[in-house]
């Protein structure tokens, strides 16, 4: 299969189908996927940046860091900081970064920033950094 159009990709089957699609030994070379309404595309942009990322989908990646960037949390902000990392966000990383130092206060004692110093060292030492450096300047 070259390549193949797929609509609804924010939600249900239209998503379920990319992420299907992805996952084959032998993937399509081109995966055009759309949806109707790109700000309900923020439910669903964790998987989408997944996604594009693999496939080089850059304005869908730039929608799904602006998204996530957008509902960052003290409940999320660790693990959209490691999916930055991992789908090479720059600008999502530096964001959930600097949420992070920001609101470490609220963050230092939870399961997740344990295990963030546990499973993905340099960026905790990173966090580390960036806490040092805030604290330096100020």
């Amino acid at each position: 299969m070259r390549s193949i159009l797929i609509t609804g990709c924010n939600r249900g089957l239209g998503l379920g189908l990319v992420q299907h699609l992805t996952q084959l030994p032998n993937p399509p070379e081109k995966i055009f996927a759309t949806c109707r309404d790109v700000n309900k595309a923020e439910t669903f942009a964790e998987e989408l940046l997944k996604v594009s990322d693999k496939y080089q989908l850059l304005g869908l990646k730039e929608i799904c860091e602006e998204s996530l960037s957008e509902t960052i949390s003290v409940e999320n902000s660790i693990r959209i900081l490691i999916l930055a990392d991992l789908h090479d966000s720059k600008k999502l990383v530096e964001f959930a970064k600097n949420y992070i130092v920001t609101e470490l206060a609220s963050l230092k004692n939870t399961e997740e920033y344990k295990a963030l110093e546990e499973s993905h060292l340099a960026l905790f030492v990173a966090l580390l950094k960036e806490h040092l450096d805030k604290f330096s300047t100020n």
